[in-house]
């Protein structure tokens, strides 16, 4: 008997044994009582009733279990039998009962256990109650007894199991590289086979179009009959490793200021170590640390961006002839990705160089995805998504190929931003980096967890080995203003206090003085004197967060209102949408200039960039103080971690909510912007893509944070009836185009507002 019927049978049999040793009991007591009364009376009817329904359980359980069972099922066989023979018994015992008349005291003779007192004696209440609670000890017993013999059972069939699953996986350990290398074999003959019918330019078609979807810039040169090389497959698993914001934090990385940082690379300056450390076989891995805004990621990019010559040269002299392969990644604690902060992100980004780089070591590395490819190619199939597991192992394989044909050095920016355990990524890039001796150079904040990590490793710390750099960055800048010069003419002795008061209070932290000097270039430009510059420098302190406070307290007071909305839009979009210059142009404006038509809004062209994003520029700089910024790629971002940090601190963010209205909530203010993407016209041409749906998800995201407050609700209520207007309005829009992203919930549109949890929006409708 399988467990789970057993445990069935079982209980069935107990919970009998337990109804009638209760009545039992409640007989006896009604035996001794006094007045022949029970404490509570239980009707005759309700008895009858649970009796059937508990001998109808023992013996459906009895009708399931197979006649071949072993020793212990047969007992309990026996046993369920006694239980229905006893219920008999009982049953009968109550039909008698059942013809009381209607009198009180008939009515009190209607309970069970003021009847059985007439019918039964008290041995014989005595003995049965013996008899039930043998039974239900019997059946425990064999309970645990039939049990335990079914698990031996499924115990040894999963040995079984595991052995032969341990022979298949061998077995195909063996094969695999065999089965990869026959592939392009079983290719060239279904090529043959293909060319040898009238059609086979469709086969021909398909694998050009594959090389389309991977190369943007791709011609149809080829001449007739000839088929492309395998370089398909390579492209193919190098975009599958790319993601939507993979190359965002590096371009938001400022680059390092003329003749700053050159003393990395030069081991007799500074004695900082890391050049000794890229050309010998040391295995530690090297540590860069400084306090926030000390210029780490900007010196991470130098390294690895801009001179990477000479990274390559120095590596060159620890590789031994091999050629030195490497690769970079910046966690980035702000980006609306989670693959932007996450160890999957970073092992994606890592493989994506380094294979980009060595598209030869593909078939290599990722065995079974170019097997896959190979076998399927990329015309009717989806290639599997990227797990954890694969991409470690793909990381794993490429780092064990480190030695063979080439050196593998790896660069991980801002171990501080990652959103996940980080004893753990610390842990994982140890281990990679104890792989065939490959190098690796992390970057992070000075905290405890990192330090106890890494503090016997080779270091350095930015804020030892920046003075002459900050020195030298102030001095250019300050010499680019004309205000400064001037009064540098009349005052030179004072424009040189200015320039070290502003160097020895930065203490090392770049970031801090790129932020002083912009202001003091603000202040010198609208007349301020050399005094009064120098007044405000020797009223900033190096803490950062105070630092941000002094800069925004700057702002006019009449500005405040819209500084508070733009800081309030930036936070609000975090993890949801990407602020760029359109969305917040749409939420602080409600729509484009009129020049700028639906396509403008769609694409973010030229035109909207060339006219949209200096105003933007300006009016962050003005009303921010530069806090928030226009970065490369038009998105609107915090100038740093740090003023993420700061604007998050409950006394600043309750301040900046001060300053507008109670109205006003950001997540309407993106909503109705949000709305624009969802015209008719984008829901005709859009209706069932994954843009288009993303666009609505990304509404009814926002729709969901908008609070339930008398002040927004109309509005929100209105948001939504429009857009649904202008869903309900094209038939393309139906439930049946619905993503599987949405669920499998009820696709009206108040269906897809309740799984979003927008309450306001379901309580009017509903």
């Amino acid at each position: 008997m399988d467990p789970v019927t057993a445990f069935q049978v079982g209980a069935a049999a107990i919970a009998f044994v337990d109804f009638a040793r209760n009545l039992v009991s409640a007989t006896c007591r009604v035996y001794k009582s006094p007045d022949g009364r029970p404490t509570s009376t239980v009707r005759l009817s309700q008895i009858s009733e649970h009796l059937r329904f508990v001998k109808g359980k023992i013996e459906e359980g009895v009708s399931r279990v197979p006649p071949t069972d072993g020793n212990e099922d047969h007992e309990l066989l026996r046993l369920c039998q006694e239980c229905g023979r006893i219920g008999a018994d009982l049953e009968s015992t109550v039909a008698r009962l059942t013809a009381s008349g209607t009198s009180k005291l008939d009515f009190a003779k209607n309970s069970f256990v003021v009847a059985a007192r007439s019918l039964w004696r008290r041995g014989q209440l005595e003995a049965l109650d013996t008899e039930l609670d043998r039974i239900r000890n019997q059946v425990v017993t064999v309970l645990v007894l039939s049990t335990w013999q079914d698990v031996k059972v499924v115990d040894r069939s999963c040995e079984r199991v595991g052995q032969r699953l341990d022979e298949i996986i061998k077995q195909l350990g063996n094969t695999e590289q065999s089965i990869v290398q026959e592939i392009p074999k079983i290719r060239e003959d279904g090529r043959s086979t293909w060319g040898k019918r009238k059609d086979h330019g469709l086969f021909r078609d398909g694998e050009l179009l594959a090389i389309g979807l991977w190369h943007s810039d791709w011609q149809p040169v080829l001449e007739d009959g000839v088929l492309p090389s395998e370089s398909w497959i390579d492209n193919a698993i190098l975009s599958s490793l790319k993601f939507h914001g993979m190359d965002d934090r590096s371009a938001m990385v400022p680059a390092a200021y003329s003749e700053t940082f050159k003393w990395i690379f030069d081991e007799g300056s500074r004695g900082c170590g890391f050049t000794t450390w890229l050309q010998t076989k040391k295995s530690d891995v090297f540590w860069i640390t400084g306090k926030p805004g000390s210029g780490k990621s900007t010196l991470m990019k130098y390294i690895t961006a801009v001179s990477g010559v000479k990274l390559d040269s120095h590596l060159a002299t620890w590789a031994g002839g091999q050629p030195p392969l490497w690769g970079g990644y910046y966690f980035w604690d702000a980006g609306n990705n989670p693959l932007q902060k996450s160890e999957e992100g970073m092992m994606r980004t890592l493989l994506h160089q380094c294979l980009q780089k060595r598209p030869d070591l593909l078939p290599i590395v990722t065995g079974r995805r170019y097997a896959w490819y190979s076998a399927f190619g990329n015309h009717f199939f989806e290639a599997p998504t990227w797990d954890h597991l694969e991409l470690r192992d793909t990381l794993l394989r490429l780092a064990a190929e480190s030695g063979k044909s080439f050196r593998l050095a790896l660069f991980v920016d801002g171990l501080d931003e990652f959103s996940g355990d980080r004893p753990s990524l610390i842990s994982a890039i140890k281990a990679l980096n104890a792989a065939n001796e490959i190098k690796v150079c992390v970057s992070s904040r000075p905290w405890t967890e990192f330090a106890d990590a890494l503090g016997q490793s080779p270091s350095l710390a930015m804020q030892t080995l920046t003075q002459a750099d900050i020195l030298a960055f102030i001095r250019n800048q300050l010499e680019a203003c004309p205000g400064f010069l001037e009064r540098k003419a009349t005052s030179p002795k004072a424009a040189e206090r200015l320039v070290r008061e502003i160097a020895q209070g930065a203490d090392g932290v770049f970031l801090w003085v790129s932020i002083v000097v912009r202001c003091s270039v603000g202040l010198l430009t609208a007349g301020k004197t050399m005094p009064e510059v120098l007044s405000f420098v020797l009223s900033l302190t190096p803490d950062m967060s105070e630092l941000y406070a002094k800069i925004w307290s700057t702002v006019e007071p009449e500005w405040m209102d819209t500084s508070s909305r733009l800081f309030q839009l930036k936070i609000a979009t975090m993890g949801i949408v990407r602020l760029d210059a359109r969305l917040l142009w749409l939420s602080e404006e409600g729509s484009l200039p009129n020049e700028l038509d639906s396509h403008h809004m769609r694409g973010g062209g030229s035109r909207l960039g060339g006219r949209v994003l200096p105003i933007l520029r300006r009016k962050l700089d003005m009303h921010t103080r530069g806090i928030l910024e226009v970065s490369p790629s038009g998105s609107i971002e915090l100038l740093h971690r740090s003023a993420k940090d700061w604007l998050l601190q409950s006394s600043v963010w309750g301040t900046i909510l001060s300053k507008t209205p109670p109205e006003y909530d950001p997540y309407l203010a993106l909503l109705k912007a949000v709305s624009a993407y969802i015209s008719p016209e984008s829901v005709e041409r859009l209706a069932v893509s994954r843009t288009f749906w993303g666009w609505i998800i990304i509404f009814l995201t926002l729709a969901s944070n908008v609070p339930d407050r008398v002040e927004v609700v109309p509005e929100l209520i209105a948001s939504l009836d429009r857009v649904n207007s202008t869903l309900s309005a094209d038939e393309a829009w139906t439930p049946a185009s619905t993503p599987s992203t949405v669920g499998n919930v009820e696709t009206c549109f108040v269906g897809l507002a309740a799984q979003f949890g927008i309450l306001p929006y379901v309580r009017e409708k509903v």
